[in-house]
């Protein structure tokens, strides 16, 4: 085996060997990968057995027991029944049958809103013929006192006269309950019925309005005191020729007439009629059989909610500008009715009371709701029908093509690829699927084939595969110790010749050098200079494959005390420098404690070996950022050129002139691998006249040491040495004096 160690590769190929060992190795798994099943080459296990033995080739699982075909029955009858398709066909005509709903909703609505409008014009007409007919009647008797204030006894209080007129007129108007005069002082002078003696009526509201207005007045609900009926009066002044007010004439209308009367109008069942005075006191109501009401206040405050009487407020306050409205409220009978209420004698110019109407709002609307039940019912039967239709014509139209679509699907399943649906002629959607079934079940039939013919091939390949391999790996393993017993070779044998033509030299050059011309001592330099840098190429090469093949384990190492023995080791560089070291607080990490000195050894060396004319600075700095320890070693000296950072960590690689810089420029190769065997990363940052930084990282956690993956040392641990190779002896620390090629050269 031929040896070149000036060229940069050698240290490369057995890396590159083992490289490509991990290469063929990775396509290994790579083919054993693609027989997963699944993919696009199926498992080559049972089906390499079916091809050799000439069966049918199956890349999948066995089918189970549970087909298409059965699972489709079963969803029929035991799955959701919202999840069906009939179901889903009924609900489609449902919302279709959604906007018909909703104009019949609406149209009945609009209906209601006609009859609502229908039944409160009535209910106000009909207030306002009930009003109008006591409005007859309160002008009637207004008339009627009128005429009887101009008569002279009247005037006069001709009480026996009065008598019989009071009495002849009520004879001829039973509609009054009484009919009298009342004098300025209050009583009676007159009466149509017998009194034994004058009646005070003074503090009667008619009387005191009369008296004090001098106008026509109706009073309110009372009981008489002569009649002892309940009455309604009115008054009337009676003055003589020269104006002045002499008595009062009154007219008791009889409130039993009254209602007599309202009961005469024509109103639907469960319907109300109610007059009241000005003080909402019942004069009359219908129906009322037992006269509950009459007397009594309207019951508008007790029991009723404060929306509801706000509502009635605005009710009234509605009829106080308009003299009449409606509402809808529900009676004292419980019974829900549309009122109409309209004040009585505004048209005479005074009010004596309101009537009120009430029609039940069932009969209001009742014509409006038949409507609406009639329209709904009959939407009803169509929507029943389609339904039906729809669930009938799903079957005849779509599930038994999708069932025959379901069975093919079961046969293409358990392996027959020559089943065909059929039914394909047509345009319409079930026939498009139908025909795309075919094509795919024809496609798969023909990938099926190609698939089990690739099997059948990868069977073969991989049996190739193996074979090439098995032979690769031992033609590799092969390698890697031929490489492993050149760098032992290296480290013995080869550095023995080096020893002996070095120190032959200096022999001939210190016994033969007065018998020497000055050229021939020349050369003699010349040649122990190089023998001696041989030597130092080799120390540094097996300091290089030492990371690998000396590295101890990694423990949990303090690195504050790594950094003082560097600074032992670089104390007199520090010295004659006059270098300034500085650190942060440093952790403790998992380490090979003799490697992390060396690697901070380099990178300090480095520091004060390339420096500018003032003193060095070096900074160590560290900080966690995540999983790892980030490590800085800062300085102040020449700098590094971007073009040249690339090249900055690989193997005998230098920036610089020797005769100016001298070293082997395998140093900062040797921190590269020292950093990557330790699971971390290394790189640099510099730029020229400021300084450098270099930066590397170490793992939080501890990890297994790892090769670097370069150099001749990859592969070869302490326990893997080539038979008959002499032991070398064991690292016993760092130390500059005993491995003078850890500081010498070091640098780019």
């Amino acid at each position: 085996m031929k040896l070149r160690m000036d060229n940069p590769e050698v240290g490369g190929q057995r890396s590159g060997v083992r490289g490509r060992t991990s290469e063929v190795r990775g396509q290994r798994s790579e083919v054993r990968g693609h027989q997963a099943p699944g993919g696009p080459l199926a498992k080559v296990g049972p089906s390499a057995q079916a091809a050799e033995g000439g069966g049918e080739l199956r890349p999948w699982a066995e089918p189970r027991t549970d087909t298409a075909t059965e699972r489709f029955r079963r969803w029929g009858r035991r799955s959701s029944f919202l999840s069906s398709l009939r179901t889903r066909l009924a609900a489609l005509v449902i919302l279709a049958m959604v906007p018909v709903v909703g104009v019949v909703i609406f149209n009945a609505l609009q209906q209601r809103r006609w009859a609502t409008e229908l039944a409160q014009a009535e209910v106000l007409r009909l207030v306002r013929l009930a009003a109008e007919r006591q409005d007859e009647q309160i002008n009637a008797a207004r008339q009627l006192l009128a005429t009887v204030a101009l008569l002279k006894e009247v005037i006069n209080q001709d009480t026996q006269a009065c008598h019989w007129i009071f009495a002849h007129l009520r004879s001829l108007s039973p509609v009054y309950a009484n009919l009298g005069g009342i004098a300025l002082d209050g009583h009676t002078f007159a009466s149509a019925l017998p009194v034994p003696g004058p009646v005070y009526l003074g503090d009667r509201s008619y009387f005191q309005a009369v008296t004090n207005h001098l106008q026509f007045a109706v009073g309110e609900y009372q009981i008489g005191r002569i009649t002892g009926k309940a009455t309604l009066n009115m008054g009337y002044p009676v003055t003589n020729a020269s104006g002045r007010l002499c008595g009062v004439v009154f007219a008791a209308l009889d409130l039993e007439y009254l209602k007599h009367y309202v009961t005469n109008f024509n109103l639907p069942a469960q319907s109300s009629i109610t007059v009241v005075d000005r003080h909402g006191v019942t004069l009359v109501r219908h129906p009322d059989p037992q006269n509950r009401f009459v007397g009594q206040r309207l019951p508008w405050p007790s029991g009723w909610s404060t929306n509801r009487l706000q509502r009635l407020g605005a009710t009234l306050q509605r009829v106080a500008r308009t003299n009449e409205a409606t509402f809808v409220t529900r009676g004292r009978d419980g019974v829900r009715r549309l009122y109409g209420v309209t004040y009585l004698g505004r048209s005479l110019g005074v009010s004596p009371g309101a009537v009120i109407i009430g029609i039940p709002t069932a009969v209001a609307y009742a014509e409006a709701n038949r409507a609406l039940w009639w329209n709904l019912l009959v939407l009803g039967g169509v929507t029943a029908l389609a339904l039906g239709l729809a669930w009938v014509g799903s079957d005849v139209l779509v599930l038994r093509r999708v069932r025959a679509l379901v069975r093919a699907a079961d046969r293409i399943r358990a392996g027959d690829y020559a089943v065909r649906v059929g039914n394909g002629e047509g345009r319409g959607e079930l026939h498009v699927l139908s025909r795309a079934f075919d094509e795919m079940a024809e496609a798969l039939q023909k990938r099926i084939q190609e698939r089990q013919q690739a099997e059948a091939a990868l069977v073969a390949l991989n049996q190739q595969l193996e074979q090439r391999v098995a032979q690769r790996t031992a033609q590799l393993e092969r390698s890697n110790q031929e490489l492993q017993q050149f760098a032992y070779v290296a480290s013995h044998d080869l550095q023995e010749p080096l020893r002996a033509v070095s120190q032959y030299l200096g022999l001939l050059r210190d016994r033969h050098s007065a018998q020497l011309p000055p050229k021939a001592i020349e050369f003699l330099d010349f040649a122990q200079q190089g023998a001696t840098r041989m030597q130092e190429l080799i120390q540094a090469l097996l300091a290089y494959c030492r990371v690998d093949t000396q590295g101890r384990p990694f423990e949990l190492t303090d690195c504050n005390r790594v950094l003082e023995r560097v600074r032992l080791n670089l104390r007199v560089a520090l010295e004659e420098s006059g270098a300034e070291l500085t650190s942060d607080p440093l952790p403790r990490v998992w380490a090979d404690e003799v490697q992390l000195g060396q690697l901070l050894q380099n990178l300090i060396s480095n520091a004060i070996k390339f420096r500018r004319q003032e003193p060095p600075k070096v900074h160590i700095g560290v900080r966690q950022e995540g999983s790892v320890w980030h490590w800085t070693v800062r300085d102040n000296g020449l700098g590094i050129p971007q073009e040249s950072l690339p090249r900055l960590f690989v193997i005998f690689q230098r920036l610089h002139n020797r005769s100016q810089y001298p070293g082997t420029g395998i140093g900062l190769a040797i921190c590269k691998k020292i950093v990557e065997r330790h699971g971390g990363r290394i790189w640099a940052e510099s730029q020229l006249g400021t300084g450098s930084t270099f930066h590397f990282t170490l793992p939080v956690q501890p990890v297994a040491p790892e090769a670097a993956g370069g150099g001749l040392g990859l592969g070869a641990t302490k326990d893997q040495r080539p038979p008959n190779t002499p032991q070398e002896p064991p690292q016993r620390g760092l130390n500059s004096e005993d491995q003078p090629h850890l500081t010498a050269g070091c640098g780019p």
